[in-house]
């Protein structure tokens, strides 16, 4: 039996794209930091929401669960949730 056969294919590619998706996350998690920054200190919510968002999203698909947390709080914040910022 092959290695394909006994599903060895399966893991390699399954393996190759949680390295792809990893790669990508950390690449644009650089961006949407800086933009949350940027967004923070400038005032804006909407953008701040967006990155936010879109950063808990990416963390949560990859099982970050902690970074995802602290953006759901993130978000919280800048919807202006009243409780967030004592459970931050």
């Amino acid at each position: 039996m092959s290695r394909d056969e006994q599903g060895g294919g399966f893991t390699l590619v399954v393996g190759r794209g949680l390295r792809n998706n990893m790669s990508g996350f950390v690449d644009d998690s650089d961006a949407y930091l800086d933009t949350m920054i940027k967004a923070l200190a400038g005032g804006d919510a909407e953008t701040l929401i967006s990155a936010a968002h879109t950063l808990k999203g990416g963390a949560g698909n990859l099982g970050l669960w902690s970074l995802s947390r602290h953006c759901e709080q993130v978000l919280a914040l800048a919807r202006g949730d009243a409780g967030a910022s004592a459970r931050c």
